[in-house]
């Protein structure tokens, strides 16, 4: 049987006939991301229950696969957990019930053998200010005294850098910017963003201000430093705001990727700022870094949710709680 996932055809053994419509599977509202994730995870369903004789409409059938994921590829558990979600979408669409307490407790034993065996946390560690000022310097540094070649790249880097961190936007919401969607004025910036990762119709602004302590750490610099080094026979407005760049550097007519690109430009800048192992950090470390940051400063909880527009309160919480684990310690009491 085929099922539409997000523009993508996906089989899975078996011979139910859907009773829903492609739009419950592929639920509009999520992003294109996870419709890809939920793709690959059914496709990776139907290859195992092919191979071991399975029918994936079986919800025992689920639960053995999201075993056998965890047991052989040593799956992180919210991997898995998502894993459930494709499946559960899939059985949403055939009309058959989507929750299964035996795909609950195999996650739920994952995390716990996790646990047991000492697995570190995947999470990517937040870039901190003062590393991100050292790479955009270092980048400023290469516009102006690097080979001519690598200039527009070095533009593009910094400027990228200083706005996607202290915009807060997700990876995929600051490379989908076009030029039309940046605005420029005395006091700062204004970002036109279109869709977010829970409300993907709505339009929204972020506003960025000028920088205090210098040109190489302003995002408005960047942004104009960059406008002035992008091609001429590019136009300038509805056009990407962040263009690729080949294997010599030099500028494409086509907009960036999401996480892999932002993250070899990550690292190639943090590289130049001599930051310690920097193929650590993901394109995620931007947004994390700001939250920790505003945290770190004291910044109350809302107006951390309200810089990122973290619809999650135990999310800030988590960065909140990482940034002042030292601050906010009750030991700081104790005289030891």
């Amino acid at each position: 049987m085929m099922i539409e996932l997000g523009g993508e055809r996906v089989r899975l053994t078996g011979s139910a006939e859907l009773t829903g419509t492609a739009a419950e599977l592929a639920e509009a509202s999520a992003p294109s991301n996870t419709l890809k994730a939920y793709a690959g995870h059914l496709r990776r369903l139907d290859a195992f229950c092919e191979a071991n004789g399975l029918d994936p409409w079986q919800p025992v059938s689920v639960a053995d696969y999201i075993a056998a994921c965890h047991t052989a590829q040593h799956h992180a558990a919210d991997t898995l957990a998502q894993a459930a979600s494709a499946i559960r979408a899939a059985y949403r669409a055939t009309g058959r019930p989507d929750r299964h307490e035996a795909w609950r407790q195999v996650i739920k034993g994952a995390r716990q053998s996790i646990a047991t065996r000492g697995a570190t946390t995947r999470e990517a560690p937040p870039v901190r200010l003062d590393a991100l000022r050292d790479a955009t310097r270092a980048l400023y540094a290469e516009l102006h005294e690097g080979p001519r070649l690598q200039a527009p790249r070095a533009a593009r880097d910094r400027a990228l850098l200083l706005i996607g961190f202290l915009s807060g936007l997700r990876k995929t919401e600051l490379v989908v910017l076009d030029m039309d969607d940046m605005t420029t004025s005395e006091d700062g910036m204004t970002l036109r963003v279109r869709g977010t990762k829970n409300h993907r119709s709505t339009v929204f602004q972020v506003t960025i201000g000028r920088g205090r302590i210098g040109r190489a750490t302003c995002p408005v610099a960047a942004w104009e430093d960059w406008t002035d080094q992008r091609p001429a026979f590019l136009p300038t407005l509805s056009a990407p705001a962040w263009l690729s760049t080949g294997r010599s550097g030099r500028l494409t007519a086509f907009r960036i990727g999401a996480g892999h690109s932002i993250e070899r430009i990550l690292h190639r800048a943090l590289r130049l700022a001599r930051v310690e192992d920097p193929t650590r950090y993901t394109a995620h470390s931007l947004r994390a870094g700001l939250a920790t940051e505003l945290s770190e400063a004291g910044v109350t909880l809302a107006q951390v949710a309200n810089a990122g527009r973290w619809d999650s309160v135990d999310t800030v919480l988590r960065y909140a709680r990482r940034a002042r684990r030292w601050q906010d310690s009750p030991l700081r009491s104790l005289d030891y």
